[in-house]
């Protein structure tokens, strides 16, 4: 349960990039061609995912600078956990579930080999 304004200020932003928002997105998309990151919501899809992307980088910048006011680490923590999951939904739609032997392809797997290698390596002690 969100009790803090904080926690509710990530909350709009995830209900923002809601994966559940893209998907009805797609499903409502009807390209000339069949759909891929070349198509208008592709190329909003991929927008949002690369805009992700550099966000969830700021957080290891967040993470060493013990006097920011830019939030609490926690939040920080969360909201990276959160969006780090619409990630996988947005970039993967934003592929327009074609996958062939070629550099997009690639870069897709290196994205979505990162939160599985994450959640499967044994936590550290102490904080973040």
């Amino acid at each position: 349960m969100i009790r803090s304004a904080s926690g509710a200020r990530w909350l709009r932003a995830i209900d923002a990039l809601s994966p559940f928002d893209s998907i009805a997105a797609y499903i409502w998309h009807r390209p000339p061609l069949a759909p891929n990151g070349g198509t208008s919501l592709g190329l909003a899809l991929g927008t949002v995912a690369a805009l992700l992307i550099v966000w969830l980088m700021l957080f290891g910048l967040r993470k060493r600078d013990y006097r920011s006011r830019l939030g609490t680490l926690r939040g920080w923590l969360s909201a990276h956990v959160y969006l780090g999951a619409s990630l996988i939904v947005i970039g993967t739609l934003h592929t327009g579930f074609e996958f062939g032997w070629n550099v997009h392809t690639l870069a897709d797997v290196f994205m979505l080999s990162v939160p599985t290698i994450a959640s499967s390596s044994r936590p550290r002690a102490g904080p973040c």
